[in-house]
């Protein structure tokens, strides 16, 4: 890591490839805004963990990627330079698995109930082609963030088309397996848990 630099946030956008089509993974959050899984670093964790456990919650614990069976050949990185040496790390990963994104809905309907909700900033997940993310795009309605790394992967590689025939051959796909979640109880930011249990998720296995 650059000593420089001041990570402040971190995040993972999912490509999930779909009869062998492949999209991005990004969230529609309450103030309507759609934006890649991600938010502020919490105290203490890695960047990695800190990114998937968002991932964990703005998908409503949907799509379960463990820190610890992440492996460098399973995903790049893009630094995001938003304030100064204020920086964002985006973990890019390639998931080549089906998943069943209407379980998503029925995950939120579960986790309303609870009064500290971390998965209340999401309303709904969207699939994106990359062959229709071009700077047309960024007049859209995006998070800042997520515009920030459509236009650094658009200026290294002109096309998604062409980003996405590099990243393939550089970073292996992920393989998730459904899964329900056992009685858990969850920490959000260190001082609120909550009780899960009966959540469907699609959890990384060892590959």
């Amino acid at each position: 890591m650059n000593n420089n630099k001041i990570y402040t946030g971190s995040g993972i956008l999912p490509i999930y490839i779909h009869n062998m089509i492949p999209y991005f993974v990004i969230v529609k959050l309450n103030n309507g805004i759609y934006s890649d899984p991600g938010g502020k670093l919490e105290p203490d964790i890695s960047l990695l963990k800190n990114a998937t456990k968002e991932l964990y919650e703005e998908t409503c614990g949907l799509i379960k990627l463990k820190d610890k069976l992440l492996k460098k050949q399973n995903l790049i990185t893009i630094d995001i330079n938003y304030n100064k040496n204020k920086y964002y790390k985006s973990h890019i990963v390639i998931i080549n698995s089906k998943i069943d994104f209407k379980l998503y809905e029925k995950n939120l309907i579960h986790c309303k109930k609870f009064k500290f909700n971390p998965f209340a900033e999401s309303n709904k997940i969207h699939l994106i082609k990359l062959s229709e993310i071009n700077y047309e795009i960024l007049k859209k309605n995006l998070h800042p963030r997520l515009k920030l790394i459509i236009v650094s992967i658009l200026k290294k590689y002109n096309t998604m088309y062409n980003f996405y025939n590099d990243i393939i051959k550089k970073i292996k796909p992920i393989y998730l397996k459904q899964q329900i979640t056992n009685p858990i109880s969850y920490e959000y930011y260190l001082h609120k848990k909550i009780h899960i249990k009966n959540l469907a998720s699609f959890a990384i296995s060892n590959n």
